[in-house]
């Protein structure tokens, strides 16, 4: 949880930093997720998750090379293990490096970006140990690699647009934790950690669509829609 955290807050101000630019377009929408875990350890698993996203890039004034952002929040509806179901609560995502823009016409663009990518699952479960008692389970894991973004814009006024695009990750170092608890004799709780660092063979794919709606923003002049 601490390398988390930590790798959190220092995406967090990196992101700041690189949308202090003139330009920027921020736009959120629907979006489905498809991940496909495999590792000797764990098998194989499919995860299908739909959400919500934020898309976000920034450019110097009339520059087509900047940075963008994409950000996940996505619920598992569908999770499986070689055939057996499993349950995650939630996902996160971040994918955060630089991104590039084509004019295809004065109001459609193609969008892209390559960057790091990181990625937080975690679930909450219990089971029923030997003698019928309760025991309550966190399941957090933390996934590192590398991940991209390439999409549409199309511009229905000078400050709101529509878009549509997918992400993809390639995922190759996964920290995965898990919590226990359960209740004593004397009603206190007990908690046991068991901690997996780097899976060995671990790999991840990872796919999601997604449309969405969004708005222009011209930082410069301090007004909302396109530089003129």
């Amino acid at each position: 949880m601490k390398q988390a955290t930590f790798v959190m807050l220092l995406l967090v101000g990196i992101n700041a930093a690189a949308f202090s630019l003139q330009e920027a377009w921020l736009s959120t929408g629907f979006e489905f997720g498809n991940s496909f875990e495999n590792s000797p350890d764990e098998g194989s698993v499919y995860t299908g998750a739909p959400g919500f996203n934020l898309n976000l890039y920034g450019f110097q004034d009339r520059k087509n090379i900047g940075a963008f952002a994409h950000y996940s929040f996505l619920f598992p509806v569908i999770s499986s293990r070689n055939g057996d179901l499993e349950d995650y609560d939630f996902q996160f995502q971040l994918i955060l490096g630089p991104g590039f823009r084509f004019h295809i016409t004065e109001d459609l663009k193609l969008r892209c970006g390559i960057g790091f990518d990181f990625m937080y699952i975690y679930a909450i479960y219990n089971q029923k140990d030997a003698t019928g008692n309760t025991i309550d389970f966190l399941r957090v894991a933390s996934h590192f690699g590398i991940g991209g973004d390439i999409g549409i814009k199309y511009d229905i006024t000078d400050s709101f647009y529509i878009n549509g695009g997918i992400t993809l990750s390639y995922t190759v170092k996964k920290y995965m934790y898990v919590y226990s608890w359960q209740e004593t004799s004397n009603d206190e709780r007990t908690q046991t950690r068991i901690e997996y660092n780097n899976i060995t063979g671990y790999s991840m794919f990872d796919i999601k669509p997604y449309l969405g709606i969004g708005f222009n923003s011209y930082q410069e002049k301090a007004v909302w829609g396109k530089p003129k």
